[in-house]
């Protein structure tokens, strides 16, 4: 009897490491260089066939999540969107959720060493295209 109970609580124990190890582990990444995009880009996104200047700003929300917006001239009109759930993929790749006036979808973002500049692609759900969206500080 004594021989389980030892065995049930070495297993919990390997299990609580394990468990407690994985959330340290994945800050470690994002802590290591996400916080370093804060602040605005300049550059271009593609919008209907057409390069749009854009200006991108990723900022740290009120609950510590890295967030952001954008400001595109199109042909007609400005277009103002928001980037949420930002999340470092790996190592200076960056994946957001898009959302303005024509729709929602995904941001995938490359940067820099620097962090000075990224090159990306937005896309659509029901949409297989990539759209090119760039930046620099």
């Amino acid at each position: 009897m004594k021989i389980i109970f030892t065995k049930k609580i070495f297993t919990v124990s390997a299990l609580l490491l394990l468990i407690t190890m994985l959330p340290v582990t994945a800050l470690s990444i994002e802590e290591s260089w996400i916080r370093g995009v804060v602040g605005t880009y300049t550059g271009a996104l593609v919008s209907d066939g057409t390069d749009c200047p854009v200006e991108t700003t990723f900022i740290i929300n009120y609950e510590d999540q890295l967030t952001g917006y954008y400001d595109a001239l199109e042909i007609d009109s400005q277009l103002y969107g928001t980037l949420n759930g930002c999340k470092a993929e790996r190592e200076r790749k960056m994946v957001c959720t898009w959302r303005d006036k024509w729709g929602e979808g995904n941001l995938e973002l490359y940067f820099n060493k620097e962090l000075t500049l990224f090159n990306g692609f937005w896309s659509v759900p029901e949409n297989s295209e990539r759209y090119p969206w760039n930046g620099a500080k």
